[in-house]
């Protein structure tokens, strides 16, 4: 993440008018249809989530220190990439992934016309609501995505241009024969998909040749179909995994990349094992405001770090498969309990109940003790979830997990038992604030008991 700047100023008779400083970066992408990404020449794969815009609890304006924080914390399991869904980003956002060094995929539309179906009372409940972008799109379409481009392309961050996401959503609205017994005639023709694509990617290649034009594909064999994926220099993938083998020996020219995936193993495993695949984007970084189950849940849940910030057991594994610094997390649930609650980063249990005992860890050992004495050494295993696995007797005390390798500790961590709650603890990010009404102090409300271990 280097940066330069470049002053511009205009001058009438020798006196300097109105000036202005652009920010700006040098670096070398490239997508090959067998290799992959290459960023400076250096084959990498993408390690990417798409982001929302909302910062959780602070609404949709959210102050830059926030988004700071949350990138840091998205760098630090080893995220290299973003995709801003579904929608152009803040810029100070852009700013922020310049100079920490992410990539980025720029995305404009989340529908073309018509409009998709807007599910007001539940998914596909009641009768879905039709405004939406769509009603301008013939109007509007081209000259908003200009001023995205426009307004992006001094970003080194940038390395997509996004025309759409799951435009070519199975029936909303748009259907083909290609979908099988799924095809409703009644619909509007898929071929609209290439009619309403194609000048959309003329208008971004017009401002800027140098960067690939990419969507999110919904229904790749649908849009194969019509031509759509034909418009595109990067086709980008949502949860379509399985197509990755063969469209690639279908398509040898083509560049595949998953543009929206899952956090399951086995969504990373069809990146890892296939050479020709660019990388993932995870759905999602962070917990966003909305597409709630229902009350009381008011967001989105799947997220590696929830609506505050923090790092979900989700996160820590992702953590292990993408970060090359070492790390060992430490999580437990009771052996008879319903296994699709997950784990838990806690030590107290009943007494003498048996404890699942997982840890995630990109090293090639880890050692498990309890109150000092060493247990077991196990090596992680793979599977649907590469994790190593203990079955432990609940004692009260300390749970440390021990990174090793060649033999040699290089991280760890611990879980410590709680008494009962006796104070509330108050942490700052920082001491002293600027009086400028935008910087912000978030605190970490913790309650601990009275030796100050976490409750």
């Amino acid at each position: 993440p280097i940066l330069y700047s470049v002053q511009t100023s205009l001058l009438c008779e020798g006196t300097v008018r109105d000036q202005t400083v652009t920010v700006f970066g040098a670096r070398a992408i490239r997508f090959d249809p067998d290799k992959g990404f290459f960023l400076n020449g250096q084959n990498m794969k993408i390690k990417g989530v798409c982001l929302h815009h909302d910062g959780g609890p602070l609404g949709a304006a959210v102050p830059e220190k926030v988004w700071r924080k949350r990138l840091e914390s998205l760098k630090e399991i080893g995220c290299n990439a973003i995709r801003f869904s579904h929608n152009p980003p803040a810029p100070e956002l852009l700013d922020l992934c310049d100079r920490m060094g992410f990539v980025v995929m720029d995305e404009a539309f989340d529908e073309f016309t018509p409009t998709k179906n807007k599910w007001i009372v539940g998914w596909n409940k009641g009768v879905p609501g039709r405004d939406g972008y769509g009603k301008v799109f013939d109007r509007w379409a081209v000259r908003d995505i200009q001023d995205m481009v426009r307004r992006d392309r001094n970003h080194p961050s940038v390395i997509l241009w996004s025309i759409g996401n799951e435009i070519d959503y199975a029936n909303d609205p748009f259907s083909h024969p290609a979908l099988g017994g799924q095809y409703r005639p009644d619909n509007p023709s898929a071929e609209n998909l290439t009619q309403l694509g194609r000048p959309l990617v003329k208008a971004v290649k017009e401002l800027d040749p140098t960067r690939p034009v990419t969507a999110a594909l919904a229904n790749a064999p649908m849009s194969n179909a019509v031509g759509f994926a034909d418009l595109l220099d990067v086709v980008g993938y949502n949860y379509q995994e399985n197509l990755y083998a063969q469209d690639h020996k279908k398509y040898p020219g083509r560049c595949i990349l998953g543009s929206e995936n899952s956090v399951r193993y086995d969504a990373w495993q069809a990146v890892a094992d296939n050479p020709y695949v660019s990388g993932q984007f995870l759905w999602i970084g962070i917990d966003y405001l909305g597409e709630a189950a229902g009350w009381p849940v008011r967001s989105w849940t799947g997220g590696l770090f929830d609506l505050c910030g923090f790092k979900k057991p989700e996160g820590w594994f992702r953590q292990s498969l993408w970060s090359d610094r070492p790390m060992v997390y430490l999580c437990a649930r009771l052996q008879r309990q319903d296994r699709r609650r997950g784990p838990q980063s806690h030590w107290n249990w009943p007494a003498r109940s048996a404890v699942a005992v997982f840890a995630y860890s990109n090293c090639p050992e880890v050692t498990l003790e309890l109150n000092g004495q060493t247990l077991e050494s196990r090596q992680p295993t793979q599977g649907s979830w590469p994790m190593a696995r203990w079955e432990v007797s609940f004692e009260p005390g300390t749970l440390t997990a021990i990174g090793k390798k060649d033999g040699r500790e290089v991280c760890r961590y611990a879980l410590t038992t709680a008494g009962p709650a006796r104070q509330i603890k108050l942490i700052p990010d920082c001491t002293i604030l600027a009086a400028d009404g935008k910087d912000v102090c978030l605190i970490e409300c913790t309650v601990t008991d009275e030796k100050g271990v976490l409750v």
